[in-house]
């Protein structure tokens, strides 16, 4: 079985991540800030679950396989960083990177696989898919838009890492009075 560790675990994502992931999967740590209120309980029962003898730590266990992160750009930072060292499999979540966290991100792409959205939600993704290339063709310049195009997230205001990068494609468009 798959030994996963989620970062960002305690989070609203993480919780959901470990309830999920823990049917499928061998979660053997749920990674967390320093500080964070949660450290030393039960990730499983955190998470609306069975106790899985896994405890909220700041660190990751030796017998990680793949880390999934889902926590805050400092969170992300510190992931890429153990998936580098360890040279493990890399999904990262965590959106509002700073452009330096992107670029090191790309870098660790070759040395380590990694799988990376700046969200990795459906809505957004299938939007982007399908709104790039009307954007990007030649024909687009008829396209007359009269007002800025800002989408916005449903979920957004519970997002601490806020904005997204997921929103840059639409806020660069030209807009025509």
């Amino acid at each position: 079985m798959l030994k996963l560790a989620i970062s960002g675990a305690a989070g609203r994502m993480g919780a959901r991540l470990i309830a999920l992931g823990s049917e499928d999967f061998e979660i053997v740590g749920a990674v967390e800030a320093t500080n964070h209120p949660k450290l030393g309980q039960d990730a499983g029962v955190a998470s609306g679950i069975q106790e899985l003898g896994i405890s909220f730590a700041d660190t990751y266990p030796d017998a990680v396989e793949v880390v999934i992160d889902f926590s805050h750009p400092a969170g992300a930072d510190a992931a890429i960083s153990h998936c580098l060292d360890k040279k493990i499999p890399l999904v990262m979540a965590t959106t509002g990177l700073e452009p330096e966290s992107v670029e090191r991100l790309k870098q660790a792409s070759h040395e380590i696989p990694i799988v990376w959205a700046p969200s990795m939600s459906l809505a957004v993704n299938l939007t982007l898919k399908t709104t790039a290339p009307v954007v990007m063709s030649k024909s687009s310049r008829d396209i007359i838009v009269t007002k800025p195009i800002r989408p916005a997230e449903r979920h957004l205001s519970l997002v601490r890492s806020s904005p997204t990068q997921w929103d840059k494609p639409f806020i660069n468009m030209d807009v025509k009075e």
